[in-house]
């Protein structure tokens, strides 16, 4: 059961690479408002389960150009409501089988539609089974 309506259902799922060695998961929402954020977000930050996730290496696929999170602000994205923006998390090990809470926020400096300075935004909040 999604916590956000604007999870994608069924599209959190561990990676599952070549060499057979999983290392991270993905997971797709849809943008609720307009964003243009990705020209002011100063960083990501990842939660599962409640617990804030150390360092992850986030990527982020937009109308199919993906980008590292820490790149974002070098876009010129600007996602319409609606529109679908897929996440994938490279962290060692997968999620576990069961029911998993994902949140992901974007914390801003600041400036055209970003909100005021270090003011974190959640863009997607859900529970899903893996």
């Amino acid at each position: 059961m999604s916590v956000n309506p604007w999870y994608v259902p069924g599209s959190l799922r561990n990676l599952e690479p070549a060499d057979g060695n999983v290392a991270g998961f993905r997971f797709a929402y849809r943008v609720h408002e307009l964003r243009t954020m990705y020209f002011v977000t100063h960083r990501m930050a990842l939660f599962l389960d409640g617990a804030e996730v150390t360092n992850p290496s986030l990527r982020l696929t937009y109308k199919g150009v993906t980008v590292r999170a820490e790149n974002l602000p070098e876009t010129d994205w600007v996602c319409l409501r609606g529109e679908i923006i897929e996440v994938t998390a490279d962290l060692p090990g997968e999620l576990r089988k069961g029911r998993r809470q994902v949140r992901l926020e974007a914390v801003f400096g600041g400036g055209f539609g970003g909100g005021a300075p270090g003011t974190p935004v959640v863009l997607c909040d859900f529970t899903a089974e893996v």
